[in-house]
């Protein structure tokens, strides 16, 4: 008898677990339908309260010296939300304008925000504030990109820690550090590498000219690739490419 009841009672209790891990799914469901409906709704009114203000950006942003930052107090998540907008500012503006975008994130304290961030215990949050951070071309952050490249473990998002990197460096010595630091895994991601340099305000001609009297093999590599894609879009690239490689 307990041999016949045994089966039946372990099929209940299964039957009793799936139905529990059923219930937990979708209460979280329920839970991210009503987190995302409530950010929507928050987006949706922050939306109306600034449009004056975002209609005042893309209007004034060559006339202004330094762009003024909203009237009165400006909420957290309100500063969330408009650096959102921020940056699909910052994809249509290039130049001078663009760069009154970023002058504009410091002023609202959004540089700081992602500083802080960026040493938060949640990997994705350290990720994500990096992320906006290259957004904003921060090079004060620049230090603190390198350290968290630095302690990431192999995976995709170490290359969006490397692209802001790429859009926060100084010089030419802060690009050369990210790429010997990349080319460490020893994997074949030469061409990706130079993508996420040409993301880079630097010239990165020096920089592909010095790979290329390197005896390390991925440098080599990295600097015909480099050499290779800027003669695509700058003539006459072919005789420093000639020229570097005799030196």
């Amino acid at each position: 008898m307990t041999n016949v009841e045994t089966p039946l009672t372990t099929a209940v209790l299964f039957l009793y677990a799936l139905c529990a891990v059923m219930i937990v799914g979708l209460a979280v469901l329920f839970a991210l339908k009503i987190r995302n409906s409530s950010a929507d709704k928050k987006a949706r009114l922050c939306q109306e309260k600034y449009r004056d203000y975002f209609v005042y950006l893309q209007a004034h942003g060559e006339e202004e010296k330094r762009l003024k930052v909203p009237h009165g107090e400006v909420t957290k998540s309100e500063k969330q939300i408009m650096q959102k907008k921020l940056f699909e500012l910052m994809e249509l503006f290039t130049g001078i304008h663009r760069q009154k975008l970023i002058w504009l994130c410091e002023d609202l304290g959004l540089v700081e925000l992602d500083r802080k961030r960026l040493k938060g215990a949640w990997k994705w949050t350290r990720v994500d504030a990096a992320y906006n951070l290259g957004m904003m071309r921060s090079k004060e952050a620049l230090p603190d990109l390198l350290q968290l490249l630095e302690k990431s473990s192999y995976d995709p998002s170490i290359f969006i820690i490397a692209r802001s990197i790429a859009r926060c460096a100084r010089d030419t010595g802060d690009l050369r550090e990210l790429v010997l630091f990349l080319v460490r895994y020893k994997k074949n991601f030469h061409e990706l590498i130079v993508d996420i340099l040409s993301d880079s305000q630097i010239d990165t001609e020096p920089l592909f000219a010095s790979f290329l009297r390197e005896e390390n093999t991925d440098l080599v590599k990295i600097g015909l690739i480099g050499f290779l894609a800027q003669s695509q879009s700058q003539p006459g690239i072919e005789s420093a490419l000639y020229q570097a490689h005799r030196i």
